[in-house]
């Protein structure tokens, strides 16, 4: 059974992602710059939030050895 692609409208027998494996291969291409910079983005959101709790603990520290 034939199938259309989505982005290039032509018939093909399977699809990845409603495209042929042209076109997804083309898709793929463009995203890889900006699957480096999404993996930076995280690695800088996890370095926030690992500095965030670093914080809470050192005030829960404090505010546990005030109550001793």
């Amino acid at each position: 059974m034939l199938v259309m692609c989505s982005q290039c409208s032509q018939p093909t027998n399977w699809l990845i992602e409603g495209m042929c494996g042209k076109c997804y291969d083309e898709a793929m291409k463009g995203l890889q710059p900006s699957c480096e910079a999404w993996f930076e983005r995280l690695h800088r959101q996890i370095d926030d939030i690992l500095t965030e709790i670093q914080k809470i603990n050192v005030q829960l520290s404090v505010q546990l050895s005030g109550k001793e």
